[in-house]
Order: C-alpha cells, then sequence, then structure tokens
C-alpha cells in the first residue's frame, strides 16, 4: 500500500496519503515498527535508482526444468549457458501433489449413443466419454430451451417428445479418433436429427466402402436403424 500509495499519489497528496495508510493499519492492530519497517522497505524500492541486471541475457532462451539433485550439476549450467540457454527450475514434488488427488469417477466406458424420439424413428447420434454426464447436459439443454440444441429444434419444430430415458450406448470404443470415425457413419447412414454431421467428415466413396465392407459397421448401423 505504501509503494502503492508512491507510484500513484501526486506529490503534494503524497504526505497525507501516508499518513492515512498508517493510521487505518494501526487501527487494524498492527504494531508501529511494523509499518513503518514497512514503509521504509516502500520508500527505498520507490528510490532506488540502480539499475537491475536483467533475469534473461540478451540472445539467451528461457528454458523451465524439474528440480532435482542433478540441478546443481556445474557441467550442465556451463553447456547451457554456453548454448545460449538460462534454465528456470520447476519444483514438481508439491504438497498440493501429495494431498490432493483429482480422480473423477469413471464408471462409465467411452461411446457412441443414441437418442429416440417418441414420435418418429428418428435418432440423435452422438459419443461421449461419459454417458450419464452428458445425459444431465442433454437434460439441462432441454430444461433450458437452448436453441443450440438438435434435441430441443426437433422437440420444437415438430412438436415431439425426446426420450431422453430411452438414451443408451451403442458401441463402446475407448479410441476417440474411432469413435469419431464410427458416430460420423452412423449419422450418414441412420435417420437422424444431428444439426451436424460429427467432428468428422467422412466422404461418400470411404462412407459407401466402409458400410458395405466393414461387417462390425454393418451390424451397428443394423441395429441402431431399428425403430425403438
Amino acid at each position: 500500500m505504501f509503494l502503492r500509495a508512491y507510484k500513484i499519489c501526486d506529490p503534494k497528496y503524497l504526505h497525507n496519503e501516508l499518513n492515512h495508510i498508517q493510521e487505518v493499519f494501526e487501527k487494524h492492530g498492527y504494531t508501529k515498527q511494523f509499518i513503518e519497517k514497512a514503509h521504509t522497505k516502500a520508500r527505498k524500492t520507490f528510490y532506488n535508482t540502480k539499475e537491475k541486471n536483467p533475469f534473461l541475457k540478451e540472445g539467451h532462451t528461457l528454458l523451465v526444468i524439474p528440480q532435482s539433485s542433478n540441478n546443481n550439476n556445474y557441467t550442465m549450467k556451463n553447456y547451457l549457458e554456453r548454448c545460449q540457454i538460462t534454465p528456470v527450475y520447476k519444483n514438481t514434488n508439491t504438497i498440493k501433489k501429495h494431498l490432493v488427488k483429482k480422480t473423477r469417477k469413471q464408471n462409465n466406458k467411452p461411446c457412441i449413443y443414441e437418442i429416440p424420439c417418441r414420435d418418429c424413428n428418428k435418432k440423435y447420434i452422438g459419443e461421449s466419454i461419459d454417458i450419464n454426464r452428458r445425459k444431465k447436459q442433454h437434460q439441462d439443454s432441454l430444461n433450458k430451451g437452448d436453441v443450440n440444441s438438435a434435441l430441443h429444434k426437433h422437440r420444437v419444430n415438430e412438436d415431439h417428445f425426446i426420450q431422453l430415458d430411452g438414451m443408451k450406448s451403442i458401441l463402446n470404443v475407448d479410441n476417440v479418433d474411432k469413435r469419431r470415425i464410427l458416430e460420423a457413419i452412423l449419422i450418414q447412414n441412420v435417420e437422424n436429427f444431428n444439426f451436424h454431421t460429427s467432428n468428422c467428415n467422412i466422404d461418400i466413396f470411404t462412407n459407401s466402402i466402409l458400410t458395405r465392407n466393414v461387417p462390425s459397421i454393418v451390424r451397428v448401423i443394423d441395429r441402431t436403424s431399428k425403430p425403438p
């Protein structure tokens, strides 16, 4: 606060501002000795005209490396200096790492899923790493009337009822790329009310080869195409 006063205040108001800061902190229980020490430190910092050496030398590159017992190796430091690299050591062994364990409970396998419509044979096709969480997101979109939701748009435009309780996994696929490819193939070959074709574009030629010659894809399409 003292340093801020020195930097911001006009000289004719500075004295009054410094007194005000001291009075406020005395009321909050700080000792005069502590306040004066802070004031002295701020004043020295503000009026210090000594040029500081830049941390990063001109032409050098910054390199962040994990802290370890080998970081004190002068050979490595000298080698980095010759290569115009300035090392910065990051301690990866933190208290948070030992006390906080961030793990999300994964009760569901990554999958491609479908959501049927009660009043027609169209479905919504999607993919997710957590089908239960995705179901809650779809429910929230329907409750809010989200205009960016394909489910809400189909419900409003067709006056149909979305069977969110009928949402189910079609196929479990761990690999994200394979999952998105299969999602795109299903959207192209199954009657649906999706907005978009998916995050993965499959051209007509590739789609025709896959849907004719890959038995597993043929079975999934056949099973998904059947009315609920």
